[in-house]
């Protein structure tokens, strides 16, 4: 124990008498200048005092001495941390444990040395080691908690906080890190209780009302989030420098809580704000991201969650977010390394889990997206998106069935504002089982549900209709939305229509909801009198500017195909709304007045359609084909195979979704039925393809009769055509586009036309073809017609060489004519339901 002249200079020191403390330290140094404790106690005053310069060379020589004790040695390791000498320092601490390796002070500054360089799992383990060497040392506990949730260890960290609060419950900071931990297990309630606990012991805690905020958004109170986060700012006012990091912490969460209601302009001021107090804090960058990917900036979003990796690289949630903008951006390697990166930094995550298998699937690996999307719903049971992923997995391997459990059960769940209806509605339409009616019902009890109610919504600004006599002044305002605007199939059978349509009688609108652009979409936008880039829009703000402009006739092209808009054409933002081109289905949205369809595919004869839209039949086919503008390359047609080989080759290059059980059988019966034949088929490069071997074989089809075709672009996908003889139409949903483009290529069709509308879809392209003969009314038939060709090469080679021209004469390229007839069933539509006289 110190004495004389030396304990009396600390007790100076201890009761904040710094001058005349100073003053004897250095009237001890002046009479004994290597006294040790004097140059300690000197060094740790003038550090006290905030001149650090002058205390460095005090503890220096303190540290030098043989008398020296570990705490010196920890003085010296805080001074240098205060001067960010991080590797001086943890050298400082690391002599202090060497003398002494038990020292839980020594322990527990080394834990914050390593905190304040994001080294978490070092922290973690030097705090641990301070709670080992003093069992109530309740700060120590605290810390581990915090460190543990930093590296992403939240059973370790409730375990620490629920030790703080056992220790310390008059401790404010124990219930906060409770608080911390109960968060990271989605134990709201009890998370809010301890908040309020601490807010209880402590209320200036400003760090705890913004957590306060954070817990009350995840219940669902945005007012009382919005609450904590003032309160939070009252307490640290940002105007004070102390309080910056916070201060820009809580801006952040209310520019995050305004996005999370839409409301854009008050989360751009909110991370503006942010911004301004501490752009090195990682925390705004992160919400910048958000806010720019939420106005479809995606590529300033990745260049701000970018930055904040760069301030600190143990962030999982930027790494999400940044994984989800590379997947829009249809980047799909990097979306998936930076996914898996996210998950290496958090096993638990299982949000994370469920984006990597988007971007699997996006890259055609939808049994590895169905591996993690299990591993996800493991974590969370009660993960909705993950059931309805995981639906999309399965659909992209074929298992229609296991889909539709999965979107129900995605369904059953719905947690927040996801839409997972339209997933199960798009499914449904490919289940064999599924009858028109069946179809019908289903979709129209969804809708009731789930969409009716927007109808009863006030809309902004909006006026009555103008009547069939109002705009006979002016030309008829159509828009059309799509997210489909650029080399998809319905761009394709779109663009012929835009290029003809009668601009002097119709004024042309596109909707253009889907970020990804191409050399296809400027084609479309050529030809579009007003051109709209809607995707950052919710589905009120697109109602509201539709409404603004004016529109007569809104034109759904999406249904419930991939970013589709129910909750758009639900609110009802055109006096007339009409579905056409998606696919051969209906909407079961009250608001949608008609279907585009045709003779073929819903005979005026059949009765009535128990779809909940109106038809409007075309006297021709529905579709329109054209061959695509420049920016495709093409191939010419060649001989068909078997000329060469001698062998006839069968082949389907549809989605292999539509590719049934009982459509396997029928194809396996017809191949086994000609001898030496081949089947060709498209899926993807999947576990699924081992087990459609397994089928054909078991049917006495061998793997070597078949070939099995993955992902291929455009000019390879046409050439493919060049492998097949006879193309095999799908049933009950018959193909489309791959209908076109094997006729284009010579190829004839055989096609089973079905009870369901969506089975006739061949059979109307073929019936304005002039080829009824392809037309098969029973599975019987379809093998007889398919054998018939089969039979005759010559006959296959004559049909190659001439079809294409066939095609071209055909009303399926009479674009121009077609164009008119939809416009005169416009017209009609109009002056029918615009409620005009």
């Amino acid at each position: 124990m110190p004495n004389g002249p030396l304990a009396a200079a600390i007790a100076l020191h201890q009761q904040g008498q710094l001058d005349q403390a100073r003053q004897g330290y250095g009237a001890i140094l002046a009479s004994d200048s290597g006294n040790a404790a004097a140059h300690h106690y000197l060094g740790m005053l003038e550090h006290q005092r905030g001149n650090p310069m002058a205390a460095l060379p005090h503890l220096r020589t303190a540290v030098q001495s043989e008398a020296a004790e570990p705490f010196y040695w920890v003085n010296l390791g805080n001074l240098l941390k205060d001067l960010q000498r991080p590797q001086e320092a943890e050298s400082a601490y690391q002599r202090a444990l060497a003398q002494e390796p038990g020292d839980a002070l020594a322990l527990y500054n080394l834990g914050h040395l390593y905190q304040l360089y994001g080294r978490w799992s070092e922290a973690a383990a030097s705090f641990s080691q301070a709670t080992v060497a003093q069992a109530d040392f309740v700060a120590a506990w605290q810390k581990l908690a915090a460190m543990e949730l930093r590296a992403n260890r939240r059973e370790q960290a409730l375990a620490a906080a629920e030790q703080a609060v056992a220790l310390a419950p008059d401790d404010a900071a124990s219930w906060f890190h409770l608080a911390d931990g109960l968060g990271r297990f989605a134990r709201w309630p009890e998370s809010l209780e301890a908040l309020e606990r601490c807010l209880a012991l402590q209320p200036q805690f400003a760090e705890a009302w913004n957590n306060l905020g954070l817990a009350r958004k995840q219940q669902g109170d945005r007012a009382g989030a919005k609450a904590a986060f003032t309160t939070a700012l009252e307490q640290a006012p940002p105007s004070d420098p102390a309080n910056a990091s916070l201060a820009a912490e809580t801006c952040s969460n209310l520019a995050q809580l305004e996005l999370d209601g839409h409301q854009l302009q008050a989360a751009q001021q909110w991370s503006g704000r942010a911004l301004a107090l501490d752009p090195q804090n990682a925390q705004v960058q992160f919400t910048k991201g958000n806010v720019l990917n939420a106005l479809g900036e995606y590529e300033l979003a990745a260049s701000a969650l970018r930055r904040a990796l760069e301030l600190q690289s143990d962030f999982p949630e930027a790494l999400n977010n940044l994984g989800n903008i590379l997947l829009n951006l249809r980047r799909h390697s990097e979306s998936i390394a930076i996914f898996e990166r996210a998950i290496s930094q958090r096993s638990d995550y299982a949000e994370a889990l469920a984006n990597l298998a988007n971007a699997q699937r996006e890259a055609s690996f939808p049994d590895l997206a169905e591996q993690a999307l299990l591993e996800a719903i493991r974590i969370n049971p009660e993960f909705a998106a993950a059931h309805s992923n995981l639906g999309n997995a399965y659909f992209d391997q074929g298992k229609v069935d296991l889909a539709l459990q999965s979107y129900h059960r995605g369904i059953d769940l719905g947690q927040d504002d996801r839409d997972f209806v339209p997933n199960y509605l798009f499914a449904l339409n490919y289940s064999p089982s599924a009858s028109d009616a069946y179809l019908a019902a289903e979709t129209r009890r969804l809708c009731k549900a789930k969409y009716d109610d927007f109808l009863s919504e006030p809309a902004a600004g909006a006026d009555a209709p103008a009547g069939v006599h109002a705009i006979a002044a002016r030309r008829l305002r159509l828009g059309y939305v799509s997210p489909d605007f650029w080399m998809h199939p319905v761009a394709r059978f779109l663009l012929p229509v835009l290029e003809h349509h009668d601009q002097s009688q119709f004024e042309i609108f596109a909707y253009s909801s889907r970020y990804l652009k191409d050399g296809f979409t400027s084609e479309i936008a050529k030809h579009v009198e007003h051109w709209r880039d809607v995707h950052p829009l919710d589905d009120a703000s697109l109602a509201d500017l539709i409404r603004a402009d004016g529109i007569d006739l809104l034109i759904d092209l999406t249904m419930y195909a991939r970013d589709c808009r129910p909750g758009l054409f639900a609110r009802k933002p055109a006096p007339v709304q009409i579905t056409y081109l998606a696919y051969v289905g209906t909407t079961g949205l009250a608001a949608m007045d008609y279907r585009i369809t045709d003779r073929v595919l819903d005979p005026p004869e059949g009765g009535p359609l128990p779809f909940s839209e109106q038809p409007l039949r075309l006297p021709r086919c529905w579709w329109s084909f054209a061959v695509p503008p420049p920016v495709v390359t093409m191939p010419a047609v060649v001989p068909p195979p078997c000329i060469g080989s001698g062998v006839i080759s069968f082949g389907s290059l549809n989605n292999f979704v539509k590719v049934n059980e009982g459509l396997r059988e029928l194809w396996a019966q017809l191949v086994a039925s000609v001898p030496g034949s081949r089947l060709v088929l498209h899926i993807k490069e999947t576990r699924a393809r081992l087990g459609l071997l397994e089928f054909f074989a078991e049917r006495g089809v061998s793997s070597d009769r078949i070939s099995l075709i993955g992902y291929q672009n455009g000019p390879d996908y046409m050439a493919t055509y060049g492998q097949i003889d006879i193309a095999l139409d799908t049933t009950p949903f018959a193909g489309g586009t791959t209908s076109f483009d094997a006729l284009w290529m010579g190829v004839p069709l055989v096609t089973l036309a079905g009870e369901r509308s969506s089975s006739r879809g061949g059979a109307s392209i073929l019936t304005s073809l002039g080829r009824p003969d392809w037309i098969a009314r029973s599975p019987e038939e379809y093998i007889a017609i398919a054998q018939r060709l089969a039979a005759d090469p010559q006959a296959l080679a004559a049909i190659r060489s001439g079809l294409r021209t066939e095609l071209q004469a055909s009303p399926l390229m009479d674009n121009a004519g077609f164009t008119r007839e939809l416009e005169d069933l416009y017209r009609q539509a109009w002056e029918q339901g615009s409620g005009g006289e």
